[in-house]
């Protein structure tokens, strides 16, 4: 690896258990850190970071490939951070990277070629950058970046703490998740599948938007494709994309179950199935839930390679999590549980 390095310190402050907590915390987020000598490490995505706490001292060390995974690996760490210990990370000083002040490195320009419809409720927007190299590794997602309509967009900015600044109140961007459904980034193109639905600011710009309108990107992130020889996956519409992509990157030899919710039959699109995974669809309000219908499976024993991938709304995953956690001792590094939306309380 030709190293890029990142280095975030803390002195004081700290709180009893700060490597337990996030140790967890990177387990919550479908990582299994190696636990060294007064510290953690974890490797992967073309990057690797250690994390040493000597007394009242913490320290962070974030090698990666470029200043793209540095800085894409930077934002998870803080993230995981800031979850582990509220605000820890506002007082870690930071040294190397990206320039402060500058664009980040993982945030790209496209222009849109075409918007098409592939289901009932789903649109799909294909896009087009001469930097789309950048999206090649690091992720199943990205980010738009769409500006409040009629003002003039307000890019992000890294600062002198090698943190990404965004902007807030009037100018804050809209940063909806979206999964790659094709991804050339040798012929400079992708494409992703929106969910239509009222009241979303995403589809109002998918439905008026033209050919050859810009709009910004950031990513890749998150969403790792799962691994496990055999595998037991759900989700309901917001979940369609991710799963249709991940089927279509398994290899032939995956074997195991899939159970798809949706609430209009129009959007049972043909999906790209290895010959040992079947595919269930369920009707929503019709017979078992996606939690119903996948705690019915039995899982392979503890120790083979199998594992369990949900993302649906959030009260659903909740208990998903618990079930699968508590009940079937499924353990973290086997499962990746995601709440993809929240419906009212």
């Amino acid at each position: 690896m030709s190293e890029v390095l990142a280095q975030g310190e803390l002195h004081g402050g700290l709180p009893d258990g700060l490597l337990e907590r996030v140790a967890r915390e990177m387990r919550e987020h479908g990582r299994e850190p190696q636990a060294v000598p007064g510290g953690l490490r974890l490797e992967g995505q073309g990057a690797r970071v250690e994390m040493d706490l000597q007394g009242e001292a913490f320290r962070i060390r974030i090698a990666a490939d470029d200043n793209m995974a540095v800085q894409r690996v930077r934002g998870a760490v803080i993230h995981m951070l800031d979850h582990a210990v509220e605000g820890l990370s506002d007082r870690m000083d930071w040294q190397g990277g990206p320039e402060p002040g500058g664009l980040p490195p993982n945030v790209i320009f496209a222009t849109v070629e075409g918007v098409s419809r592939i289901g009932a409720n789903f649109l799909r927007v294909r896009l087009r950058s001469d930097a789309m190299e950048t999206f090649a590794e690091g992720g199943m997602h990205f980010r738009l970046l769409l500006p409040p309509e009629g003002r003039a967009p307000a890019w992000p900015v890294v600062d002198e703490r090698g943190r990404t600044v965004w902007a807030r109140g009037e100018d804050a961007l809209h940063t909806p998740a979206y999964t790659f459904v094709d991804l050339e980034p040798g012929e400079g193109w992708m494409s992703f599948d929106l969910y239509e639905h009222e009241g979303s600011y995403a589809t109002d710009w998918a439905r008026r938007v033209a050919p050859g309108a810009e709009v910004g990107l950031s990513g890749p992130g998150g969403g790792d494709f799962p691994p496990g020889d055999w595998i037991l996956m759900g989700g309901d519409e917001t979940a369609l994309p991710a799963i249709r992509r991940i089927l279509a990157q398994s290899g032939e030899g995956r074997c195991g179950h899939v159970f798809l919710e949706t609430g209009d039959p129009g959007d049972r699109v043909p999906l790209e199935v290895p010959p040992g995974i079947t595919v269930t669809w369920l009707a929503r309000g019709e017979g078992p839930d996606l939690l119903e219908a996948m705690s019915a499976v039995a899982l392979p024993p503890a120790g083979e390679s199998r594992y369990v991938w949900l993302a649906a709304e959030r009260r659903l995953v909740r208990r998903a999590k618990a079930h699968f956690r508590d009940t079937q001792g499924l353990a973290g590094a086997e499962g990746y549980f995601s709440a993809y939306w929240s419906a009212p309380a």
